[in-house]
């Protein structure tokens, strides 16, 4: 979100880009903010105020944006530019839903902070996702000259109105996004504790992508994906390709998350040949990511073959396995209280390098299914090629079967989807999430010994 874009002062467009750097306080404060506090104990009050200023600032910032907006469509202020957008800046009340719901959600529902001992454990990571949301919405569903101001008057006609039911529909993500801020904060807490429960976190996402979904109008129906990849050439997808990348932030991260939790309970640390389970983690999901982007991209009409769908998947996956491979040397810096904290920092970075990448160039989305379908898939796989005497080798074989057979599944109905095949996009989330439900089930069958001694890695 860039200042302006025209000849005049702009308010709003200021206020943004404010608050876009206020999020780098957002996400920096949990390492800084404590040791000043504790360098200065006599300034204890000041402090803490601005702790809870951190979620309060950007509120009360796009609050007075909104205001300046709506000053401006009442009065039919042609020097705003984005009264001949409208459909772009309908966007806007997603984002205001989201500051305000924070700021409540924080001050009244699920308070904490960094000076409290009880709560001081679930602050740090709300800040850090406010830190991250925030250049991720304002970048990715704001143009940038959206908010310019000019001298004189635009000739260009104010845009149709958007209806009420986007607008509650907007209204509902951004609280649904405030919820699902707070509750990760609190799910990976009682993760790190060994309890794993993501149901209202799920809960929260879902509520957060479908009206994303339905006011974009993308919402499946059959036959509606027959002109889909001329569509997806013309440009005409990029809001559906952020919300596709978002599936992965939202919905998949926290229940990759879950998954490992649940599976290190239940059948502990490896004896031996960790490496090679660490090893399947990155080959399987760059493998996976890779031949995602060529299968959906093949089918576009300015892709000539499959040569360049390969060649341009593999110019989309390369940005993505540079960022994990950076990110799987953050246990180094300290953080490795993650069951596999190797494979945690690699998807890790890969998730939020998705989320910008995707905001550069929309066709980074067609990597989604191959990525989502593997992050589901790891827990399990990795622990097949290790050494786990108490796991018996048809388990590990029916497992790689179901899982692998899924995922494949799961590809080809989301190419089917690029031909133009009617349900092609339901039943290809269908098969997705299909994965997570048979890890599971499957971390459920108890044909692994309860008692057996869990040995030390090698």
């Amino acid at each position: 979100m860039a200042v302006g874009g025209g000849d005049a002062f702009s308010l709003p467009a200021t206020l943004l880009t404010i608050i876009l750097l206020w999020s780098f306080l957002q996400w920096s404060a949990p390492w800084w903010l404590p040791e000043l506090a504790r360098r200065h104990p006599e300034r204890e009050q000041v402090w803490k105020r601005f702790d809870q200023s951190l979620t309060q600032v950007p509120a009360i910032l796009i609050l007075i944006a909104g205001l300046d907006l709506l000053r401006a469509y009442l009065v039919s202020d042609h020097t705003y530019a984005f009264l001949g957008h409208l459909e772009d800046a309908k966007w806007f009340v997603m984002i205001l839903s989201y500051a305000v719901s924070s700021t409540v959600c924080d001050h009244f529902f699920w308070p904490s902070s960094l000076f409290d001992d009880e709560h001081s454990s679930l602050r740090p990571s709300t800040l850090r996702w406010h830190g991250l949301l925030w250049p991720l919405l304002l970048f990715g569903f704001l143009p940038s000259d959206l908010f310019s101001v000019n001298v004189t008057p635009l000739d260009s006609v104010i845009s149709t109105s958007q209806s009420s039911v986007d607008i509650i529909l907007l209204s509902l993500a951004g609280i649904a996004l405030a919820c699902w801020v707070h509750l990760s904060a609190r799910t990976a807490r009682r993760q790190l504790n060994g309890e794993s429960d993501s149901f209202h976190l799920t809960i929260a996402g879902v509520l957060f992508l479908i009206p994303i979904l339905a006011v974009s109008g993308v919402m499946p129906m059959a036959g509606e994906w027959l002109n889909f990849a001329e569509s997806v050439v013309l440009g005409n997808e990029s809001t559906f390709a952020l919300a596709t990348s978002l599936f992965i932030l939202i919905l998949a991260w926290p229940n990759f998350l879950e998954l490992l939790t649940r599976l290190h309970e239940k059948r502990g640390q490896a004896k031996g040949r960790r490496f090679l389970g660490l090893t399947l983690i990155f080959g399987h999901t760059l493998l996976f990511t890779w031949a995602s982007g060529a299968l959906l991209l093949e089918p576009l009409p300015n892709v000539s073959g499959w040569n360049s769908a390969i060649w341009l998947s593999f110019s989309l996956t390369l940005p993505l396995a540079v960022a994990g491979l950076l990110g799987s040397l953050l246990p180094l810096s300290g953080l490795d209280e993650r069951p596999r904290s190797e494979a945690w920092g690699f998807l890790l970075a890969i998730t939020i390098a998705l989320q910008f990448l995707t905001i550069r160039e929309p066709l980074t989305a067609t990597l989604v299914p191959g990525l989502g379908v593997a992050m589901m898939a790891l827990p399990l796989l990795a622990t097949h090629p290790e050494k786990r005497p108490d796991l018996p080798t048809g388990r590990r074989a029916f497992e790689s079967a179901l899982l692998i057979t899924l995922s494949i599944a799961a590809l080809h109905l989301f190419r089917q989807m690029m031909l133009g095949a009617e349900w092609g996009y339901l039943q290809g989330w269908a098969a997705v999430v299909a994965v997570p439900l048979a890890g599971l089930l499957l971390v459920k069958l108890p044909d692994i010994s309860e008692d057996s001694v869990i040995g030390e890695e090698e």
